[in-house]
């Protein structure tokens, strides 16, 4: 290595006429610092790629594959209460599910996995805010109990089952 080093030094240093520096070493040795420089820049690049390539092959504990996802705008007053939704709702699900090759179909109020579509204002025992949005808050998206069978999506603890009814049952 030490010896090609050389070689290399020497064929670059006859090529640029690095004869006309005073000093040679010096040359040389901001060459071999070039070439050092270049070499870690290349290892870190490799790195940082195969860096990458692993994160995209992390778990996510989702299943974005063959999951297809669309909106349903629904005007409004369409649905005069909660249940008229839900049956709505159910009869689409139903549509899907009868679809060919369909495993699993759900219902969200937002987009999967994106944002919350719906919120509540939280109320801090003590606390005042002149300012309403000052007031801390939480979103959050309903779902239809297939959403997490859906998405490949493992429940740990806990279960919740809707009984064909708009009030689910979680325990």
């Amino acid at each position: 290595m030490v010896l090609s080093l050389s070689l290399i030094i020497t064929a670059i240093g006859s090529e640029f006429s690095l004869k006309r520096l005073r000093k040679p070493q010096v040359a040389a040795t901001l060459i071999i610092g070039e070439f050092a420089l270049a070499l870690s820049l290349l290892a870190v690049a490799g790195l940082a790629m195969h860096s990458f390539w692993n994160l995209t092959r992390v778990d996510l504990g989702v299943r974005t594959d063959h999951v297809l996802t669309f909106r349903l705008v629904q005007r409004e007053g369409r649905f005069q209460n909660p249940e008229q939704t839900f049956v709505h709702n159910q009869r689409i699900l139903d549509a899907i599910r009868s679809v060919s090759g369909v495993t699993a179909g759900a219902t969200v109020t937002g987009m999967p996995l994106r944002f919350h579509s719906d919120g509540i204002t939280l109320k801090v025992v003590g606390a005042t805010y002149a300012d309403r949005s000052q007031q801390p808050g939480a979103g959050f998206q309903s779902v239809s109990p297939d959403y997490f069978k859906t998405f490949g999506i493992q429940v740990l603890k806990g279960a919740c089952s809707m009984n064909k009814t708009p009030q689910p049952v979680c325990g």
